[in-house]
């Protein structure tokens, strides 16, 4: 009824009015926060995400105690529900008070007990009510202040210098962006080693969480024989890695060479400008600016990610992780050793360590684009399809909040299309290397989050079972030894790291109070509705999705109709339903927790949860458009080009 072009137009018109629409509510947004930044722009990273997350005067406080508490001084918090609960929770002021050795105390016998040498009280409210501190107190405001230590020299004190200058904070930005860039070309290396044919901007971006990730595997490797971090751990790592990975290349480029002497496969060639990709790096630029201006400033960023890198960071040592922040699971620790490195070679007064997170959110999308690229899409219908999905509101925030989930996203997403590029008969052996990297991708999320192990696993394991179902592909043991080997020798690895680190279980036990409920025939269907209408009903709201969430509704329901599964869109859609799949089990367990009911597991972290299977499933309804445009989507023989 409708010729090809009127489709293209009709699509077009479609994805830009999303996309102008979502891009004026980020840009709004943005600005707001950016406004805000600049009226803090010569302030510390501490000072700043102390304000962005409980106000100018909790900041000050924070300077203030920075200022009168020497870095080798105990801090002695205030019991819950006396002031604000920041000043009460130790890792979050773990964070802001690092180094400082933090603790609490909850009634005055416990203060009586402690040591007053080095000891610092903080004063809060009429916390401690004794008088007979009252001459060693210093006062903050007419509230808040901090009891000195009986031995305390006035001398001790740590001083929050900020920058001064604009040219300072691009100074302080240059060197960690230039060791990031450095990390981000060893990696390219290794992936030009093997998919030599492929775009240098997509070899970039896949090389940045490679590089990443292959360096804090590094550092681990070298904690488990006791070695600590330092400067010259960090810069050893980093050469070795980028000698390593030059070497690799080297190699590879000449057996090709060997092979075929026509053959122009590695020969460096500069990327043509494109328009799409620039509107990418700009959307990444803003997350930037967003992100390491506003420093840590969200809970988890705070204390959990945050604080475990800096108590790596100040002890050198791994097995010190548990000691500071949150401990409700046994984390994994590619964050944390970067956001270490950083702060043990940089500092952190930028923070340069925010950086990293606004990384992974850009070359996601430089990822996605590429791919849209190759399939049968029109340059310009990929570039409107990616921006669509860069400038949700919700994704766009999870690149600057220091969270983990856009990094998990990252590597789930780019293993699932690297997958999706290789299981292809008959051509299955020439993507042997593809199957590889593809592996790597899926370690790398296991590396990545608790939750990144298993669901790599099942993903993996589930698209190995519908591939080897289907006629037309080949599937050998070779194939699934490439895919699962990367993952295996993680799992040792990580048992033998997590044994060192993890002395004590983490976290409660899900599984046996969900049995016993079970065995006497509470199924927990009320609670298991409210789950799925809660990923529904929050998709639709517009200040979180956008206009992208109706449509990965549409990709969710259309994905169950097997007659949709063409070529290999039937991997997109498996990949984002057992993503889904398995986190929905969690939190199925989750609701038969006894301690919190299942609308609080909701609104901490489902959404959050469950971002990779939405990406996955809107990379499916993309596929749905490719089918409605063109009658086809994603060959692999053009994803392997």
């Amino acid at each position: 009824m409708f010729t090809a072009k009127h489709r293209y137009t009709f699509v077009t018109l479609l994805l830009t009015l999303g996309v102008l629409f979502q891009t004026g509510y980020l840009l709004r947004n943005a600005s707001r926060d950016l406004g805000r930044i600049a009226r803090s722009i010569g302030q510390t990273a501490l000072w700043r995400g102390a304000k962005f997350n409980q106000g100018q005067r909790f900041a000050n406080y924070v300077q203030f105690l920075h200022q009168n508490v020497p870095e080798d001084g105990r801090v002695v918090l205030p019991p819950a529900g006396v002031g604000p609960r920041a000043l009460g929770f130790t890792p979050f002021m773990q964070f802001f008070l690092a180094p400082r050795e933090v603790i609490n105390c909850s009634d005055f016998d416990c203060l009586r007990d402690l040591s007053r040498e080095d000891t610092y009280i903080l004063v809060v409210g009429k916390f401690p009510d004794d008088g007979c501190f009252s001459q060693d107190q210093l006062l903050f405001d007419e509230s808040w202040g901090v009891i000195l230590s009986e031995n305390h020299n006035h001398a001790e004190g740590s001083s929050m210098t900020g920058f001064q200058t604009v040219g300072e904070i691009l100074y302080a930005a240059l060197w960690p962006f230039l060791w990031l860039a450095l990390l981000t070309v060893s990696g390219s290396l290794l992936v030009s080693c093997i998919i030599p044919a492929w775009d240098v901007v997509t070899k970039l971006a896949l090389g940045y969480g490679l590089g990443l990730g292959v360096y804090t595997l590094t550092i681990g490797m070298t904690s488990l024989v006791g070695v600590d971090l330092d400067q010259g751990v960090i810069l050893g790592a980093t050469v070795l890695l980028f000698l390593g990975s030059l070497g690799a290349f080297v190699v590879c480029r000449r057996r090709r060479i060997s092979g075929d002497s026509t053959s122009q496969s590695g020969v460096f060639r500069m990327p043509q400008f494109d328009i799409w990709q620039a509107a990418l790096l700009g959307l990444g630029f803003l997350s930037v600016l967003v992100s390491v201006g506003k420093g840590y400033h969200v809970t988890d960023g705070i204390q959990l990610w945050g604080v475990k890198g800096f108590r790596i960071a100040y002890s050198g040592s791994l097995a010190t992780v548990t000691q500071w922040g949150t401990n409700t699971a046994q984390y994994p620790l590619n964050i944390p050793i970067m956001i270490a490195s950083l702060q043990v070679i940089f500092d952190e007064i930028l923070p340069a360590s925010k950086m990293i997170f606004s990384g992974f959110y850009t070359t996601l999308m430089l990822v996605i684009y590429s791919t849209l690229v190759r399939s049968n899409l029109r340059r310009s219908t990929a570039g409107l399809a990616t921006l669509l999905l860069a400038t949700v509101p919700f994704v766009f925030r999870h690149s600057t909040i220091g969270y983990a989930n856009m990094a998990l996203s990252y590597y789930v997403v780019s293993a699932v299309i690297l997958l999706a590029g290789s299981l292809k008969s008959p051509e299955l052996g020439e993507s042997d290397g593809t199957l590889l990297l593809s592996g790597l991708f899926f370690a790398g999320a296991a590396w990545t989050r608790p939750e990144g192990l298993l669901i790599s696993l099942f993903v993996s394991g589930l698209i190995l079972i519908v591939a080897s179902l289907k006629r037309d592909i080949h599937l050998s043991l070779r194939h699934t030894i490439l895919l699962l080997m990367p993952i295996g020798v993680y799992t040792v690895f990580w048992l033998f790291l997590k044994g060192v680190i993890y002395t004590q279980q983490f976290g409660s036990d899900l599984v046996t109070p969900a049995l016993a409920q079970l065995s006497h025939g509470n199924l927990h269907i009320a609670e298991t509705l409210f789950i799925m209408c809660s990923i529904f009903s929050q998709l639709m709201i517009i200040k979180f999705w956008g206009v992208a969430g109706i449509g990965i509704i549409v990709a969710l329901i259309l994905s169950l109709v097997p007659l949709l599964w063409r070529k290999s869109l039937w991997m997109v859609f498996v990949s984002g339903l057992a993503y889904m799949l398995a986190i929905l089990g969690f939190y199925y367990l989750a609701s038969f927790d006894t301690v919190h009911d299942i609308s609080w597991w909701v609104n901490t972290g489902l959404m959050r949860m469950m971002l990779p299977a939405f990406i996955l499933l809107w990379l499916g309804g993309i596929g749905l458009l490719g089918i409605f445009l063109n009658g086809s989507y994603l060959s692999t023989s053009k994803l392997r080009e």
